[in-house]
């Protein structure tokens, strides 16, 4: 037991009370709290110790003093009056099944459930059958262990024998388990999870809390509600079904518990259905169950205490004041923190470099002080970097210079990008605005010359696309001596404006 124990030490006065918690996991967590206490800070500084967020599927329940039954804990009361006579226990527990599992945002609060079903299935709550037995402590062991090694864990049953899959479990599922297991091999603890209450939650009586009761006819039967409204069963099948929706008030009298239904389409009366409980504390219990179920799962926000719905009792001052379903998933759409580490029960093997210890975790991964002698290398290696400019506008031109950018660049871009990086022109600058007209003649008189023969060339194929298709080809004579054009002048000779002046002056 000292293993499973978890003790936060305050400072004790006449006024604290040891509280001990009983964990989904099986450990016992003890914390001293001040007797004037309400409920919700117990319930917070547990929620704190197991580094869980999203706390409002959960609640901490005590067995009652008069029913003898499971009640929850009332986080806006005072422990002091709730627990008279009674010794401050409590255990940790899933108070709202999600109907949809996946919708969870992180693995912890995905892990904490699948502890509350495991508990569920072994205590005999979540009947299912032997196949279903088998898939899911597959997925369990999965999770647990990891990857099915058999050098570690040896070909037989033995490295899950002491692991509980079911209220009485045999060798032959221990080995339908073992067989499921290998074929589960590359799947992550959380993808392990998933699968398990993706399974888990398409059983009948996932989330269902049963009270016992005799409807009107004084036949036994059982009431359980769910996030989904109210069921009957009797002799554990399943004989009537009241949706949320279709509920119009729940309240209670003495021993009975009455539900008021809405009119159908085609019905003039309403239906009011009673169910007798064994005392009337009973019958307050499954009413206070139903309110806090209805309010969690069907209305936006929780009523205030000024408000009085149809669904509660005239006179009653309960109500249901935590967060509700649609409240919880809107304010962890903006919760963005990392995925708290944490141990699974049966852990003993690392997965894909899992440590195997929060404290081994912290210690790895703890933020190290960066040394104070610094290599002069380093400090010019990070000088150097190259550092992406931010978009100025009106940049000056010598503001901006790329390497990369001469490479791809012409003479001409090349030419004018250094008389714009130069406010005085260069010597070589000089010299190409000098041989500038030079060139641009030369050039002119090449393409001029281009342009005569492509106009030549251009006026025979005009003639042959001229004639019919049946034409035939005109036979063209060879050109005689008189007809060859001319050959081209030579080319005038280019001078420069100053060589220009000196050859004016010697004429």
């Amino acid at each position: 037991m000292g293993e499973n124990r978890g003790r936060i030490t305050q400072v004790r006065t006449a006024r604290s009370v040891i509280c001990r918690i009983l964990l989904l996991d099986g450990k016992l967590f003890e914390i001293d709290v001040d007797k004037r206490a309400v409920g919700q800070i117990l319930f917070d500084k547990v929620c704190e110790h197991l580094d869980l967020i999203e706390k409002d599927y959960y609640g901490l329940s005590f067995t009652g003093l008069h029913t003898g039954l499971r009640e929850w804990l009332n986080v806006e009361k005072k422990i002091s009056k709730q627990m008279k006579g009674l010794a401050w226990e409590f255990k940790f527990e899933v108070k709202f099944y999600p109907p949809d599992p996946q919708t969870l945002h992180e693995d912890l609060t995905r892990y904490q459930l699948c502890l509350q079903i495991r508990n569920d299935i072994v205590n005999e709550k979540l009947p299912c059958s032997a196949v279903t037995y088998a898939l899911l402590g597959s997925y369990t062991v999965q999770s647990e262990l990891g990857d099915f090694d058999i050098d570690e864990f040896g070909p037989g049953t033995e490295y899950i024998r002491k692991m509980r899959f079911a209220p009485h479990q045999d060798r032959e599922l221990l080995k339908k388990i073992a067989e499921l297991h290998r074929t589960h091999k590359g799947q992550t603890p959380e993808a392990a999870e998933l699968h398990f209450l993706e399974n888990a939650k398409k059983l009948a009586m996932y989330g269902v809390d049963l009270s016992n009761a005799k409807d009107g006819e004084n036949v036994d039967i059982q009431l359980g509600v769910c996030w989904s409204g109210i069921l009957v069963f009797r002799e554990k099948l399943q004989i009537n079904k009241f949706v949320w929706p279709k509920i119009l008030k729940m309240s209670y009298r003495r021993k009975k518990f009455y539900i008021k239904l809405r009119t159908g389409e085609f019905e003039e009366f309403q239906s009011l259905i009673g169910f007798k409980f064994m005392s009337s504390r009973h019958a307050k219990r499954m009413w206070k169950i139903c309110v806090e179920n209805h309010a969690f799962f069907r209305n936006r926000e929780p009523d205030s205490p000024g408000t009085q719905r149809g669904l509660l009792r005239l006179g009653s001052k309960f109500r249901y004041s935590g967060r509700t379903h649609f409240q919880t998933k809107q304010a962890m759409m903006g919760v963005d923190r990392p995925s708290p580490f944490f141990d699974r029960v049966h852990s003993r093997a690392t997965y894909h470099g899992r440590t195997k210890n929060k404290d081994l975790h912290d210690e790895m991964f703890k933020p190290r002080p960066e040394p104070r002698h610094i290599p002069e290398y380093n400090r010019e290696e990070k000088m150097m970097k190259k550092v992406p400019e931010p978009e100025i506008h009106n940049r000056e031109p010598e503001d901006v210079f790329d390497d990369d950018e001469d490479d791809e660049e012409g003479p001409d871009n090349r030419k004018s990008r250094m008389e714009k990086m130069h406010a005085v022109p260069t010597p070589l600058a000089a010299v190409m605005k000098k041989d500038a007209p030079v060139n641009n003649n030369l050039e002119h008189h090449h393409r001029r010359r281009r342009s005569f023969e492509e106009a030549d060339d251009r006026e025979g194929v005009e003639d042959d696309m001229e004639r019919s298709v049946d034409a035939p080809p005109t036979q063209q004579e060879p050109p005689s001596v008189h007809d060859l054009p001319s050959p081209p002048l030579d080319p005038p000779e280019l001078l420069s404006k100053e060589e220009r002046k000196k050859r004016e002056k010697e004429e």
